[in-house]
């Protein structure tokens, strides 16, 4: 019995847990799309615009602390290491 109690509250802690995962937490750029999806980094420019103004910022990479003022262009060029200013 306290097997079962066990696995079923580890379960509601893990499901509760991806469910409200943010964008950015996975290593993405932690951006929200207009249709509601977390963009990959290859993305993030035909989705979210050059300026990013068409995505929701949620979680900024603790690696890249300047991600809220980035252009979006700028995020996925550093992500493929096409900039040496990241």
């Amino acid at each position: 019995m306290t097997k079962i109690l066990t696995l079923t509250a580890a379960l509601i802690i893990a499901f509760s847990s991806i469910a409200n995962a943010e964008c950015g937490t996975r290593g993405g750029p932690g951006l929200r799309g207009p249709d509601g999806k977390c963009q990959s980094w290859d993305r993030v420019q035909s989705v979210c615009g050059l300026d990013g103004s068409r995505c929701q910022r949620e979680r900024v990479n603790p690696l890249f602390p300047k991600l809220d003022t980035t252009p979006s262009h700028k995020l996925m060029e550093c992500a493929h290491g096409l900039r040496n200013d990241c």
